[in-house]
């Protein structure tokens, strides 16, 4: 049976389309393409919208690419048919749970799997390369994190 992670930002074009393509690859890497599909939406994605130019720039120095990601509005059916449930910030993880209160189980800010983090993932849409360079060192730092807890579900 396929397991379903998704990345939930704003926009739909830096954060969670650069935190999919990591674990995809990770995915990818530990031979569990036919067991975890990995997708990413946004809660004001403008449906179509490509990928920022620098989130494809620094998902590019990882040897991973956002060129064919189109942006894609968060809806209640990807929630419900979601085993995990990854958001940026905790604002992103309240909306939805406001929006459907019993996705609860499986709706989790992905900076809740470091010790004692309070740090969210920030927008670096914007901002220069460095910024989402920094942006995507600490996704994937998040990433490998939770990476157990995503294991687990196949």
């Amino acid at each position: 049976m396929m397991r379903k992670v998704l990345f939930v930002c704003t926009g739909n074009t830096c954060r969670s389309p650069m935190a999919a393509v990591v674990l995809q690859d990770k995915v990818k890497a530990e031979c569990l393409t036919n067991e975890i599909y990995v997708s990413s939406a946004g809660l004001a994605a403008v449906p179509g919208s490509p990928a920022a130019d620098n989130a494809c720039a620094a998902v590019a120095s990882l040897g991973l690419s956002l060129g064919s990601h189109k942006a894609t509005a968060l809806s209640m059916n990807m929630i419900e048919a979601a085993d995990l449930v990854f958001t940026m910030t905790r604002q992103h993880r309240d909306a939805i749970l406001r929006a459907l209160p019993t996705a609860g189980r499986k709706v989790f800010t992905l900076t809740e799997y470091v010790e004692a983090a309070e740090e969210e993932i920030t927008d670096p849409y914007g901002g220069d390369l460095s910024s989402y360079h920094n942006c995507l060192l600490l996704l994937k730092k998040n990433i490998d994190k939770a990476w157990p807890m995503i294991r687990a579900l196949v």
